[in-house]
């Protein structure tokens, strides 16, 4: 969240089933009944359930963890935040403090301080009561999960010489990843699963092990995988590089991506083979149509701007033409390339975070460029990285090229989103519903020439 002109709130909610009853745990307040909940002073985003879980600890001595974000709320103007996890408790000896176990015949009866939380609790209770969930969630937000991720874990770590000093902690927590930092005496480590449900995601340990091969020290290592449940333990790279970091670190990071670019140019057979999806330019062209149809569906973008999508199309597709006619090759496309996913261990720079890796046009992939603030810095980035292609095209060339790719960058990212909403369940997709609206303007107008 950069907005930091105003104090951030966000109120936090735990919606607690009984770990062998269909019961949910709610406390009175005032007139009514409640989840338990806790005020933060700061923005908690709903891929972060930590601020919760440690509170909820901490008050009334509740040891779990989360399953999923259940409802998510947000008041740009206000700073105000509202967010509900489902939290599984550790163990089965726990008992309410303060409150009690409530039933769906008994929550029927009572007024709630959140009238608004009435229907989350109702469909949490008919999920417990049928045993049905939505098919596309998460395996990680389902109860019983962390059992058997954890026992891989720790084997894994056996394996390796080393064991957990400390239980695993939730870091990042949605229907497309969840990452968990696990402490050993060695320090840290990370374990990742990554969501099955959309096209263009890949299988992220296995293709970390074949970039490893490629580019050695410019991407993780992964020190173990396991293929068929897309589980990996990757090792700590330190703190990314971030969002305001200094621009020359800007400017060197790029350079450095820039280069593994040109590098990977020359290794298209080699990305096929250890696993990044096939996204030139000519899939693209085709995936335009779908992805008109899908903004069809689109509650949140204006009639008239899906008209004007569809009155595009055949410009963006000889967009997609022309750009191919350079000759600047495909290449390794990160696919959320941002400076959150970049670290600096031993002063060398690493990408990580590659669910969203194909071959593509390189290109692509400066959307963050595309979108620096500050048009100085822009023009610099836009330069330097140019700059590493001369061996294709003229300078010149490479301006025209880059004023092409502006709107097809955008499009590329909106047809990974729209398969990321079409792969998540119904409770989650307002979690992603920002993308859509978010790219299509930029879909539609190309940056202003530097």
């Amino acid at each position: 969240m950069t907005d930091t002109a105003a104090a951030w709130r966000s109120s936090l909610y735990a919606l607690v089933p009984h770990p062998a009853e269909p019961r949910v745990w709610l406390l009175p307040d005032g007139a009514g009944w409640t989840l338990p909940a806790v005020e933060h002073g700061d923005y908690v985003a709903p891929t972060d359930p930590r601020p919760l879980s440690l509170a909820v600890e901490a008050r009334w001595g509740l040891a779990a963890t989360a399953l999923r974000c259940a409802h998510s709320w947000l008041d740009r103007e206000a700073h105000a935040a509202e967010r509900v996890f489902v939290l599984e408790p550790a163990g089965a000896a726990w008992a309410p403090p303060q409150g009690r176990w409530i039933d769906s015949a008994e929550l029927a009866q009572l007024e709630l301080a959140r009238p608004a939380h009435r229907p989350i609790v109702e469909a949490h209770l008919r999920e417990i009561l049928t045993g049905e969930a939505p098919a596309q969630r998460a395996s990680w937000a389902r109860p019983g999960w962390t059992g058997s991720a954890f026992g891989w874990v720790a084997d894994r770590l056996a394996e390796l010489g080393l064991s957990l000093v400390g239980p695993l902690e939730q870091v990042k927590h949605w229907s497309l990843s969840s990452v968990w930092r696990a402490p050993t005496g060695r320090g840290p480590l990370y374990f990742k699963a990554t969501t099955p449900n959309s096209p263009w995601f890949v299988n992220e340990g296995v293709l970390l092990r074949g970039l490893a091969g490629l580019f050695p020290d410019r991407v993780p290592q992964p020190l173990a995988v396991d293929a068929g449940r897309r589980w990996m333990l990757l090792p700590d790279l330190g703190p990314s590089l971030g969002w305001e970091a200094p621009r020359e670190t800007r400017l060197e990071a790029w350079r450095a991506y820039g280069a593994l670019q040109v590098e990977a140019a020359r290794r298209v057979p080699d990305l096929l083979a250890i696993g990044c999806l096939d996204r030139r330019l000519p899939v693209l062209a085709d995936q335009l149509e779908p992805l008109a149809d899908f903004y069809d569906e689109c509650a949140n973008v204006s009639a008239e701007d899906r008209a004007r999508l569809r009155a595009a199309l055949p410009q963006l597709r000889e967009k997609c033409a022309a750009l191919a006619r350079y000759r600047v090759p495909a290449s390794l496309v990160h696919g959320d390339l941002h400076l959150d996913n970049v670290a600096r261990p031993d002063g060398r720079f690493v990408f990580y975070d590659w669910t969203d890796a194909c071959l593509a046009h390189p290109f692509l992939d400066l959307i963050d460029i595309l979108g620096e603030p500050d048009a100085e810095i822009r023009r610099q980035l836009q330069e330097q990285y140019l700059g590493l292609w001369t061996d294709y095209e003229s300078p010149e060339r490479l301006r025209e090229m880059w004023a092409l790719a502006g709107p097809l960058s955008a499009a590329h990212q909106a047809v990974s989103y729209q398969h990321l909403l079409q792969g998540a369940e119904p409770g989650e997709r307002p979690l992603l519903d920002w993308a859509m609206p978010h790219w299509l303007p930029k879909i539609l107008e190309a940056p202003a020439p530097n």
